[in-house]
């Protein structure tokens, strides 16, 4: 046996010294208390200098001196490596030992990668530097073993003294460790040079490649061990919520009774695909997607209740490689959680099946989701059956110990996000593989989540936990957006409607899932997206209206074009009267609203209904809407249509404009016409389809169609039977209350169906806001008096072709002090900004957080502050609920807290963000200068600056302090009075002081078990002193 020391000397300095174990038979107490151990007093002085212990002789073993013959034992040590010249103990290692093996295979590519002719310094200095799983599988297999033996100990900490470690003589593990701990103690391994021409002989290339291969392994060893540090909530052995299990179960040795229960191939035969539950679960919380399966070993083992347990039982390979940690943590996360949260046995073939690549195998999500849907069955069932007063202590401990299971898994999945402390990053997975496994695992805890959820309600402890998984925004929901968006635009999707900020605006993560199996719907070409972004949607937008040409019926059609009366028409708006039309087989006849039944026709251009009263539209077009105008109002069969109805004057169409609000008011029923909607929804699909169909047409997508859905009386939808009045179909007509919160249990007196798989008034529709508000709010009647922030939520993801068309299209709802007419007076080239201006002059009070959020933003002197368009803005920049600022000529007056910078910040191209366009900016917390610290990311793309560098000194927030819980909103702001910010914020009163606006910000704290302090002096903020400033 051999025994390592590792002191620090009285300079501070850390210095390594060896023994044996004949030393420690003359009275050195050889411990080992892990990585902090004190050496014993009573070692002697005599035995604490280097090189005076006897050496092993080759063929003989340090403990018994028995020969060993034969070749299957190699004698191996360290003795003439670089910086390393003491380590001559010999280590006597089986030659069919495996991680001997795996050694000699390292070895071998390195002199096979590396040639010493000449020298390749940088080729090694990038091996050093290569992240592990890029190396062969023998390097990330030994440092793996190793660091499950050993943590690399941290010898910059002040707690560190000194470290005694024993070691086997007959183990290779041991030996690697001994040269390890002497490289991370010395740290005296450099790159051997030789004079120009020379090159090394078999002796010093054999030293050489030992010395890099003992240098890369201590490499690969601390970075690995910086990994597992970083670990907190990650079901492997080495974080500390595995350990504190570990500790908690060794306390506890009995434990839960293991479940008898197996579930067999009979449970999916029970409960098949369209079993009322597993619709009513699908609908409420999701269809889990396929989890890709890396080949772990589940079955054969004993049941499990924690994660450590399940990793421990079957994480004892001695060759463990970071493929099979990674394999292991999602058989954990999967099959792991799922047993021990239902107690059941789940054998591993009843739910894998191929995947779409050849030779893949995947876990169904159908069946986990069927499989739950049983447990959840039989859960209820045996509830239902108890005599009355049963007590439900164990029923509750239960609950609270799946509780505290998901919270940690729930944990573990955002950690694996962190590239640092992601088992599947570690083993070699890229990013976008990291993103579909964690989505995926997401997805099958969502309808975990919704069972337990309605099992046991009545606990605090749900409660609470299904608040804080409510956030779209954390990581594992992002993981499984992302992973949704991709599959979506793989599948075709346009790129903006697969985009993450769509579907994040309008549908629950966990229904991400239902929309991916959905077929996009082509109206016309494979490629019709071809033009759109993630940004944005052009295909619905008319970019030359000019050139726009009105669609027939079929493309055959050749018939002639119908049109109105001009004249009429312009009498009747000249009056203030609505004009509508009647088709009589042959002519239109223009007729008064008042006192005349009509439908007023909702739809977008794009569809080819697009044309103004001058020109009229195709006669079969005419037809087709009088049909379908007939089936909701035989008589007198008129209908509104805009492109018969709005003349191209400029004056008489502002009259028309005008009356929109009444147009669709007074109108008997608003019909909706959207060449999606009618190919794609019918009354015997599933409604939650159909309301998927609505929620991502083209309807949808425009600003005009706003106010046409909100005003109506009776909204109905030309779905392919003819028109559906859906709200009456979906029980939301008429509504007078708000409607009921979506996370209501499953209620078991009522039987879901195919087209109705959860109560209708319970069917989601934040993802159809019009319908969301029409159900639980009624327009004020005078001036509608909506909130912006309500506005905003209902604009989003819609577009107008022309961006000064915007206030125009929900002039109805604009507060009172808001005048239309001033709005249609401003015209030009810059009408959309200034219209923008105008509107928010005149709304006057506004909220203190839209500089705070990142959105596009007017490039108009004062107002760099405000949003360029109400559409783009996100609905809690526009919350009231923190006070309000006063818009004025001059910019936005408010009271803010103003943390100024100690010195001007010069943000410089090397600040641009990786992964998004703007700024990125690592800052100190006040009284700091190298920590706590934050990273500040700062949205420049959207700016007022182009490709100017602007200057910061200050920022503007709503928070008294910067939270090291969470983010801080914030916006970059420079002082127009000069580098004296901070005495002027100090001195300041009721004088506002002036900041021109640089750009929204968010503040994230820096989590120091992931992120190392930088080099140099960061840029220094002051403490936030609550100010009264104008925002330019």
């Amino acid at each position: 046996m051999h025994v390592l020391c590792i002191g620090r000397r009285e300079d501070g300095c850390m210095q390594y010294y060896r023994r044996t174990a004949h030393a420690i038979s003359k009275g050195c107490s050889a411990r080992d208390d892990g990585n902090n151990v004190d050496i014993d007093s009573s070692t002697p002085s005599s035995l604490r200098d280097n090189g005076t212990a006897p050496k092993i002789a080759p063929g003989t073993n340090d403990l018994t001196d028995t020969p060993h013959t034969g070749p299957e034992y190699v004698h191996i040590s360290w003795a003439g490596i670089i910086g390393l010249d003491h380590a001559a103990d010999v280590f006597v290692i089986e030659s069919t030992d495996a991680h001997y093996r795996l050694y000699s295979d390292c070895l071998r590519y390195l002199q096979r990668e590396h040639s010493t002719a000449p020298w390749s310094k940088p080729a090694v200095d990038a091996l050093m530097k290569s992240p592990l799983a890029r190396l062969p599988s023998c390097f990330g297999i030994l440092v793996n073993v190793i660091a499950d033996q050993r943590s690399a100990p941290d010898l910059h900490s002040a707690d560190v003294t000194d470290i005694r470690v024993k070691f086997d003589s007959h183990s290779m593990l041991d030996f690697m460790l001994w040269g390890m701990l002497a490289v991370v103690a010395t740290r005296t391994w450099r790159a051997p040079t030789l004079p120009a021409g020379e090159t090394f002989d078999a002796a010093q290339e054999s030293v050489l490649f030992r010395s890099i291969l003992l240098e890369c392994f201590t490499t690969q060893w601390r970075r690995e061990c910086q990994k597992r540090r970083a670990m907190l909530w990650s079901p492997m052995p080495w974080s500390r919520a595995s350990a504190q299990e570990l500790v908690e179960a060794r306390a506890n040795p009995n434990g839960p009774t293991p479940p008898v229960h197996i579930i067999n191939a009979n449970i999916l035969q029970a409960v098949t695909e369209d079993h009322p539950l597993v619709l009513h679960a699908r609908s409420r919380c999701g269809s889990p997607l396929d989890v890709p399966w890396l080949g772990a070993s589940h079955d054969g083992y004993p049941f499990c209740s924690t994660f450590s347990e399940y990793v421990q039982v079957r994480r004892t390979s001695a060759t463990q490689s970071l493929r099979d940690d990674a394999a292991l943590w999602i058989s954990a996360m999967s099959l792991g959680l799922l047993e021990a949260v239902m107690h059941m046995r789940i054998p591993q073939s009843l739910l894998l099946v191929p995947g779409e690549k050849e030779g893949e195998e995947v876990l169904s999500g159908d069946r986990i989701l069927r499989i739950l849907v049983a447990w959840w069955s039989r859960v209820l069932v045996t509830r239902r059956s108890r005599p009355p007063g049963s007590d439900d202590g164990a029923h509750l401990d239960r609950g609270r110990d799946v509780v505290r299971l998901l919270e940690r898994a729930r944990n573990a999945l955002d950690e694996e996000c962190e590239t640092i402390a992601s088992v599947l990053a570690r083993s070699g997975h890229k990013e976008s593989e990291v993103v579909d496994m964690v989505g995926a695992v997401a997805l099958v805890m969502t309808p975990v989540y919704y069972v337990v959820q309605s099992l046991w309600n009545e606990l605090p402890e749900v409660q609470s936990f299904m608040s804080a998984g409510s956030d779209s925004e954390r990581p594992y929901n992002l993981a499984a957006a992302v992973l949704c968006a991709n599959r979506m635009q793989r599948a075709g999707w346009c790129p903006y409607t697969a985009s993450m900020g769509f579907l994040l605006g309008l549908v629950d993560p966990s229904l991400m899932s239902n929309l991916v199996k959905l077929p996009p719907y082509i109206r016309s070409a494979p490629d019709e997206h071809k033009d759109c972004n993630e940004s944005a949607c052009v295909f619905y937008i008319i970019a030359d209206t000019d050139a726009y040409v009105p669609r027939h019926v079929h493309p055959a059609c050749a018939c002639g074009y119908i049109k109105p009366s001009l004249d009429d028409l312009v009498r009747l708006l000249s009056e203030g009267i609505v004009p509508v039309i009647a088709y009589d087989g042959n002519a239109l006849r223009v007729l008064p609203s008042h006192g005349t039944p009509y439908v007023a026709i909702s739809h977008v251009w794009a569809d080819g209904m697009g044309s103004t009263t001058e020109e009229g539209l195709p006669t079969c077009v005419v037809e087709r809407i009088a049909a379908l105008v007939k089936t909701l109002l035989p008589e007198p069969c008129a209908f509104w249509l805009d492109s018969l109805c709005v003349p191209s004057t400029r004056s008489v169409r502002k009259r028309a404009i005008k009356l929109m609000a009444r147009t669709y008011e007074e109108a008997s029923k608003v019909l909706v016409i959207d060449l999606g909607i009618r190919m794609q929804c019918s009354v015997h699909k599933s409604w939650e389809e159909n309301l998927f169909r609505i929620a991502m047409s083209a309807w949808m997508r425009r600003v005009w169609t706003l106010q046409e859905g909100l005003l109506a009386r009776e909204l109905w939808f030309e779905f392919s039977e003819g028109p559906v009045d859906v709200e009456a179909q979906i029980g939301t007509k008429n509504a007078t209350d708000a409607l009921p919160d979506s996370s209501t249990p499953y209620d078991t007196s009522w039987a879901p169906s195919a087209q109705f798989p959860v109560p209708p008034h319970l069917l989601p529709l934040w993802h159809i806001p019009v319908l969301r508000f029409r159900a639980s709010n009624e327009l004020s009647e005078a001036g509608h008096n909506l909130p912006l922030g309500e506005a905003i939520t209902l604009l989003a993801s819609r577009a107008t072709t022309r961006a000064e068309d915007e206030l125009l299209a929900i002039s109805t709802l604009h507060p009172p002090q808001v005048d239309i007419d001033v709005l249609l007076s401003i015209g030009g080239h810059d009408a959309a900004q200034e219209r923008m201006k105008s509107y928010f002059l005149q709304l006057r009070e506004v909220s203190l957080w839209f500089p705070m959020w990142m959105m596009p933003r007017l490039q108009l002197p004062g107002f760099t502050w405000a949003p360029r368009a109400l559409a783009t803005a996100p609905p809690a920049s526009a919350s009231l609920e923190d006070g309000v600022g006063i818009c004025t000529q001059e910019g936005l007056l408010a009271e803010y807290f103003v943390a100024t910078f100690e010195e001007d910040v010069v943000l410089s191209l090397d600040n641009r963000a990786k992964s998004s366009e703007g700024f990125f900016l690592r800052v100190a917390e006040p009284g700091s200068r190298f920590g706590p610290m934050f990273n500040l990311l700062l949205d420049m793309e959207v700016g007022t600056h182009g490709e100017t560098i602007p200057v910061i000194n200050s920022l503007i927030s709503l928070e008294e302090t910067f939270t090291r819980e969470g983010r801080t909103r914030c916006a970059a702001v420079c002082y127009d009075g000069g580098k004296n910010a901070n005495s002027k914020v100090s001195e300041s009163g009721e004088t506002p002081l002036r900041f021109t606006f640089v750009a929204s910000g968010l503040l994230h704290p820096i989590n120091f078990a992931v992120n190392a302090l930088p080099a140099g002096v960061l840029p220094v903020l002051r403490r936030p002193i609550k100010t009264r400033v104008c925002l330019r």
